[in-house]
């Protein structure tokens, strides 16, 4: 008689940057071969449902306590997906299918987005009542998903654009979705405020519970990337339309009454910064635009404490709304960090932020499907990169979550991307990490990729998440054992805005910590005065120089010691994983070693997870999954200058097609006590696959003659 454990391994190739090669140009002649990860839930060593406690919300409501996430249960964490439009609206067959999908990925919670574009509105005349069909079928949804553990994300305002329907005018001359400008219009406050009773407040008919006290909604979003710092400073309010620019220029007016008293004491204080015909008294001192160059110093910093303001009357007065009006009892947050000043959205209940590595450009028209590229660059050849970006935005004592992130298709490093902010996120004590995104459309059981983001059909990225899972789900990577703080006080952002006039700027890097790349090494934090004191300053570690970064937990390595050729590795007791450049290296990963044999394109992530044992030389099953280059049928990668790719519109057909990965893994065990299983699209075993030895260790031999990217190893 034996016990069971169960390993994950994947495997990704992609082409080194700047190599001067086009990625399809291969090293090795195999055939690609089709293979996408199925949309049923079998019972095998890929599912990853039992981790998931169920229902989600029967140990009690999230809550956040002394700067984590906790239920009745303990602490939680969550490693989730995203759902756009149409797609937070399925049937009910797809929804049941689809919340046992997704939680056989291991993903415990749901970030229901871009609602309020147009899906909830169906067949309403305008954007002010919600269809009471797609309300229905929102319900069925969550319902689903709470019953298979996943908590979801209510996003509150994403992208509803008024217009004259429901009684704005000049629509495209406004900022885009009324970001900025739904700060502080009077209506446009009252009509989110309207949406979020009637949609939070609103009866579940199959959970028999409001939104506001269902503890399956672990959070709610006020709105997404949106504040007047990013917008006026995007220019979005230089050329404000009627009555609008009104409405600004009296609050600015104000605002400038309240602290100044007179017009004669603005201008005292001012200088030349006022006209003569500019007075307080009929409302004629103009906003300042971020077009202007010269902007007089007492002005600016004025205007900056006058954005602040209104913003902190807007975040934190829809924020008591939902808490105090509606009685919403899940975890409130404002809107990104960066987006808007630290100390304002630190009066909430937690800190979001968004990242992604090189995202698609659009030279000429916004989104158009033919007109994009991509940069094919590797993250792992820049150390710290998107992620240390975004450590530099955590706050000491606030629950922190990541509800955007990616490497979009078709970058061919794009695997890279999930298993390095799973451990990277682990490391830094991270809340939550939200891939952006699984569907952004209704069609959920695609056999080929369908777009930059959505990774329902991509293989590369859907074969790591058991690793991604038990990273950061599970917490096989350990915390890091010592948190930079950079002290940041409420007179200091103050003193920031008024030299740059950017949110963007309150970053550790920005604010004294030296370089990013200490993030490699330490957690790190912005403290405001909600953690624990630093036993002392933060340190200037200067990294510039170095290729190697070992983290205090000796867990995570990057290392670019070779030109071009980095690679990033995890070593835990319970999870492997290795991604980067080959280059005819070995990699030992603590009592295994990995040799990854020639492909296309000289690049590889492998992961390794004991999905349900205590180590790699226990009894038990592994999984294996292994990926390597990745694309439609008769896709058309086109090359252009630099690292610059595009598919235009030619992303091709189903189904996608994948290269085997030849690779060796020696784990520390006897052959004999090791069966070794290619695994078909669902998961099931096929049939077994000799398993060799080599020093006492067993050898197992992944190939493309096998044809999959799923392997499972049981250990007797």
């Amino acid at each position: 008689m034996f016990t069971r454990v169960a390993v994950v391994l994947t495997v990704l190739i992609a082409s080194p940057a700047g190599a001067g090669r086009d990625p399809q140009d291969g090293r090795a002649e195999e055939p690609l071969f089709p293979f996408v990860i199925s949309y049923d839930t079998p019972e095998n060593v890929t599912n990853l449902s039992a981790w998931l406690e169920r229902p989600a919300g029967g140990r009690g409501f999230v809550r956040a306590e002394e700067g984590r996430l906790v239920t009745e249960a303990g602490p939680i964490r969550f490693w989730g997906t995203n759902l756009c439009f149409e797609a937070c609206f399925p049937s009910h067959q797809q929804a049941e299918r689809l919340a046992a999908r997704l939680a056989r990925l291991g993903i415990n919670c749901v970030r229901l987005h871009h609602m309020d574009s147009r899906s909830i509105w169906g067949e309403s005349p305008d954007k002010l009542t919600i269809d009471p069909k797609k309300l229905e079928r929102l319900d069925y949804l969550i319902h689903q998903l709470k019953l298979h553990g996943v908590y979801v994300d209510v996003n509150l305002h994403v992208s509803r654009w008024f217009d004259e329907r429901e009684g704005f005018v000049a629509r495209e001359a406004r900022p885009d979705y009324d970001k900025g400008l739904g700060n502080f219009e009077p209506r446009m406050i009252e009509l989110q405020k309207k949406y979020a009773r009637d949609l939070l407040t609103h009866v579940n008919p199959y959970t028999n519970t409001a939104y506001t006290r269902e503890p399956a909604v672990a959070f709610v979003e006020i709105s997404n990337e949106d504040a007047l710092f990013a917008v006026w400073g995007g220019r979005q309010l230089d050329k404000l339309p009627e009555p609008y620019a009104a409405t600004f220029r009296k609050l600015w007016n104000a605002w400038l009454r309240k602290k100044h008293g007179s017009t004669e004491r603005l201008g005292q204080a001012w200088g030349a910064g006022l006209a003569a015909s500019q007075r307080l008294e009929d409302d004629s001192v103009p906003v300042l635009r971020r077009s202007e160059s010269n902007l007089p110093e007492a002005a600016r910093r004025d205007f900056a404490d006058f954005l602040w303001d209104t913003e902190r009357d807007y975040w934190w007065g829809m924020y008591r709304f939902l808490k105090d009006e509606l009685g919403v009892r899940s975890l409130v947050s404002g809107t990104q960090l960066s987006y808007s000043p630290v100390h304002v959205q630190a009066g909430l209940d937690y800190i979001d932020a968004h990242a992604y590595w090189k995202h698609p450009r659009f030279p000429g028209r916004p989104w158009d499907p033919r007109n994009w590229t991509v940069d094919n660059v590797a993250l792992v050849n820049s150390p710290g990169g998107t992620l240390a970006g975004l450590a530099g935005r955590q706050v000491a004592g606030m629950a922190y979550t990541v509800s955007e992130y990616n490497h979009p298709a078709p970058n061919a490093y794009a695997a890279e991307g999930f298993p390095m902010i799973a451990a990277f996120g682990a490391f830094q004590c991270w809340d939550g990490v939200f891939p952006f995104a699984y569907s952004h459309s209704a069609e959920f059981e695609p056999r080929r990729i369908t777009s930059f983001f959505d990774v329902k059909g991509d293989t590369a990225k859907l074969a790591h998440t058991p690793a991604c899972a038990a990273l950061f789900l599970r917490g096989d990577a350990a915390g890091a054992r010592t948190t930079l703080l950079v002290p940041l006080a409420g007179p200091g952002e103050k003193e920031k805005l008024h030299e740059t006039l950017s949110a963007w700027t309150l970053t550790a890097e920005n604010l004294g910590l030296g370089d990013p790349q200490a993030s490699l090494l330490h957690a790190v934090a912005l403290d405001i005065g909600k953690g624990k004191a630093p036993a002392a300053g933060p340190p200037q570690l200067k990294q510039s120089d170095a290729k190697v970064f070992v983290s205090d937990t000796g867990q995570l390595r990057w290392d670019v010691s070779e030109k071009d050729a980095g690679y990033f590795t995890a070593d835990t007791p319970r999870t492997k994983l290795f991604t980067g450049f080959v280059r005819g290296r070995k990699f030992p990963l603590g009592e295994l070693a990995l040799a990854v044999g020639k492909t296309r394109l000289d690049w590889a992530t492998v992961s390794m997870v004991c999905v349900d044992g205590q180590g790699f030389d226990r009894p038990g099953r592994i999984l294996i999954a292994a990926t390597g280059w990745v694309q439609n049928q008769d896709a058309q990668l086109e090359r252009l200058d630099g690292d610059r790719v595009t598919l235009r519109d030619r992303w091709g057909s189903e189904p996608v097609l994948c290269e085997g990965v030849p690779a060796e893994i020696a784990l520390p065990v006897a052959a004999e006590r090791v069966k070794f299983y290619p695994l078909d699209e669902s998961g099931n075993r096929r049939a077994a696959v000799a398993c060799g030895q080599r020093d006492g260790k067993a050898l197992l031999v992944l190939g493309p003659e096998h044809k999959t990217v799923w392997y499972e190893v049981e250990i007797r």
